[in-house]
């Protein structure tokens, strides 16, 4: 009946994660029973994130297509919640071996579901073998994160798809996070329309991963369900010569302000107390041990350091740690090859005279 596919073209900006949170935002819109279905050629994730089998999944749907249609429920497993998914295998070559040769299949199958299909494509390209999926989707939602590098190849990778669909797919961007440019600006420099704005949550795409719990009000979960609404109503008014008319004259808001996140906080102010002062290196302060000055009389440059300090002249004689080639109590060793002066001569002390001498 419907299939809404998510794709990016670069990195990996949360494509698994808004499809998954989107799809179960669908549940309570009142469309078509939402079904998530894993088609990255990357491999699925879903099944590791909540511990599930690869089978039933992606693999065991596509071989059961043929003249009956298999019910999609059977090959799909419920996730916490009660949103059914038909998970990829991990293996990226053995999701390219299923869609190489029943891509077109599924994609026919799918869009004859009583169902309303969130696929995740994961990241794709012009050779990509989900083009049938692409081709048959009523909605595209192009994943990217604001940035002007990832617009240029999200955009340049949409274009040359569109060059080999058999149309131009009906595309537009789901931003995560705020964007510096305002829709206007973004739809008169790329072309198309921007469809949501989610919040860059981290919390909450751990929450959709299974790996804490999932707050209802979060910023995630409120900007996914207002993307889901407006999904809704595209769905529902959309003509096929233009499908994507209502999300143009109906352009996605902002995010709230609540789910941006805050600035971080200042700096903490420096000490002021005068104990918690740290030192300064203040050259004409020859006491300050901690200010690293040459010539401060109490640094280790100095020269009434204690022993072993090479620019001493005072430490005790005979140091061998000294080492200063100028110390005169060190080595004994001048700084040139000049002879040491000679020591004044030492006078004796005069002896008392006694009575035996003076006769």
């Amino acid at each position: 009946m419907t299939t809404v596919s998510l794709v990016s073209f670069s990195g990996a900006p949360g494509t698994t994660t808004v499809a998954l949170a989107t799809a179960a935002a669908l549940t309570t819109t009142g469309v078509p029973e939402p079904v998530l279905v894993e088609l990255a050629t990357s491999g699925g994730v879903v099944a590791g994130w909540y511990d599930l089998p690869a089978e039933p999944g992606l693999s065991s749907l596509a071989l059961a297509i043929g003249p009956d249609r298999p019910d999609v429920l059977a090959h799909a497993q419920e996730l916490p919640g009660g949103l059914p998914a038909v998970v990829a295998p991990p293996s990226g070559s053995r999701v390219l071996k299923v869609l190489g040769a029943r891509a077109a299949a599924l994609a026919s199958y799918l869009q004859q579901l009583d169902a309303t299909v969130v696929a995740d494509c994961g990241r794709v390209a012009v050779d990509t073998p989900l083009r049938p999926v692409l081709e048959a989707s009523s909605l595209i939602g192009v994943v990217v994160r604001p940035t002007r590098e990832d617009f240029r190849l999200a955009a340049t990778g949409l274009a040359e798809l569109n060059t080999v669909a058999s149309g131009p797919l009906p595309a537009g961007w789901v931003l995560i996070g705020e964007s510096p440019w305002s829709v206007d600006e973004i739809i008169t420099q790329y072309g198309l329309p921007v469809l949501a704005t989610v919040a860059d949550d981290r919390p909450g795409a751990e929450a959709v991963a299974g790996r804490r719990r999932l707050r209802r009000h979060s910023p995630l979960s409120r900007s996914v369900q207002s993307f889901a609404d407006d999904v809704t109503k595209h769905l529902r008014v959309a003509p096929v010569d233009d499908p994507l008319g209502y999300l143009r004259s109906h352009p996605a808001e902002s995010a709230d302000p609540a789910d941006v996140a805050p600035p971080p906080p200042p700096p903490p102010p420096p000490p002021t107390g005068a104990g918690d002062e740290l030192p300064i290196d203040d050259p004409a302060d020859d006491n300050n041990p901690a200010d690293g000055n040459p010539t401060d009389d109490n640094e280790p440059a100095d020269d009434n350091a204690p022993a072993g300090n090479p620019a001493d002249d005072n430490a005790p004689a005979g140091n061998p740690a000294d080492g200063n080639p100028t110390d005169d109590n060190g080595t004994g060793q001048m700084s040139d090859d000049e002879p040491a002066a000679p020591a004044p001569p030492v006078e004796p002390e005069p002896q008392p005279v006694t009575a035996e001498e003076g006769r």
